[in-house]
């Protein structure tokens, strides 16, 4: 009876060493609209690894994705693809890869103005051996771009309220550009709406902005203004 007790307990343990200590990090990154963002993809425990699906979801329209950087050594061979919210990547190696620390770097354009989660979806999978291959239980813990709410200069819109069929303003006011010497040659500003509930008419500019033109498509509206004379000109 001893025998056999101690002899569960050594598979019990064994097993444990397979099940667990397996993790998935994404890192989180604070960003201002139009800046480069790179997040590390960083993980431990994966032994004899044989496949791995990554798929891995962020915000419509807040990021775009650039593509894959760092990737660790014998990390070669994956087939990576997107859509404007998902990247899709796919590894296999029947020689089998141990990893530990950054596995790849994901890069992306912010486009603002709000913060993003990056996750995993439920379809993120490491396997490990081949005959056949063994599912790791990996931990994964997602990460997330997030706006800098410091910025001195801001660009704001109003919240106002309307009655079906009537017209309605929306104040768009911008501040704090003037810390930078009163120098701003050019704004091109892009604000997504609800096409089936807004339709969009015309802008009326005023002050430093007199001159912006503006055209909408497919619920985006897109504002453009150059300055003429960037020395005079100071939006605060």
């Amino acid at each position: 009876m001893r025998k056999q007790f101690t002899f569960i307990t050594i598979l019990i343990l064994i097993c444990g060493s397979i099940s667990f200590g397996q993790t998935a990090t994404l890192g989180t990154a604070t960003k201002s609209p139009g800046e480069t963002v790179q997040i590390p993809l960083t993980v431990g425990g994966w032994t004899n690894v044989s496949a791995i699906t990554l798929n891995i979801r962020w915000t419509k329209d807040v990021l775009t994705f650039t593509g894959i950087t760092g990737a660790a050594s014998g990390f070669s061979g994956y087939v990576v693809s997107h859509d404007d919210s998902t990247m899709f990547l796919t590894w296999t190696n029947t020689a089998m890869a141990t990893f530990s620390g950054v596995l790849l770097n994901l890069n992306f354009v912010y486009n603002g103005v709000t913060s993003t989660p990056l996750h995993f979806l439920p379809s993120c999978s490491v396997s490990t051996g081949n005959s056949p291959p063994v599912p790791l239980a990996v931990t994964w813990t997602d990460g997330s771009v997030n706006a800098n709410m410091t910025n001195a200069q801001t660009a704001t819109l109003g919240n106002p309220t309307a009655l079906t069929g009537s017209l309605v303003t929306v104040p768009l006011e911008y501040a704090g550009f003037a810390a930078y010497g009163s120098n701003v040659g050019s704004i091109t500003q892009k604000i997504h709406f609800d096409a089936s509930k807004l339709s969009f008419v015309n802008i009326t500019s005023t002050g430093n902005l007199s001159g912006a033109i503006a055209f909408a498509s497919n619920g985006v509206l897109t504002i453009s203004w150059t300055s003429i004379d960037r020395k005079s000109t100071r939006l605060n």
